[in-house]
């Protein structure tokens, strides 16, 4: 659901899950499970991963790639977000952006 979208739920407002610190740490290592399981049945393929913050802050990407690389024993390169140079407002959604800006 798109921000915009939260108003017209039944819920009303934004929310963002988890809840509480010992959910967040649960879920990410439940989704890093389901990323190592990838890596390892896809490792003959290379996986690259652009989770980093530009800021050196930790997303939650980034979070589930680590729980990854401990239960897989794989390393995965990580490599900066880039800012969304030139973007414009009509650009607010980022497949506009791609179309837009990138030649795809």
């Amino acid at each position: 659901m798109m921000t915009k979208d939260w108003s017209k739920s039944p819920i009303g407002s934004k929310r963002e899950i988890p809840f509480d610190k010992l959910a967040k740490e649960r879920v990410l290592f439940e989704l890093g499970k389901v990323i190592a399981d990838f890596i390892l049945t896809n490792k003959e393929h290379e996986f690259v991963s652009f989770v980093e913050q530009a800021d050196g802050t930790k997303s939650t990407h980034s979070m589930m790639l680590d729980f990854a690389e401990k239960i897989s024993n794989v390393q995965i390169p990580r490599n900066p977000k880039k800012p969304f140079v030139g973007r414009t407002k009509q650009d607010t959604n980022v497949g506009n952006f791609m179309r837009n800006h990138l030649k795809l």
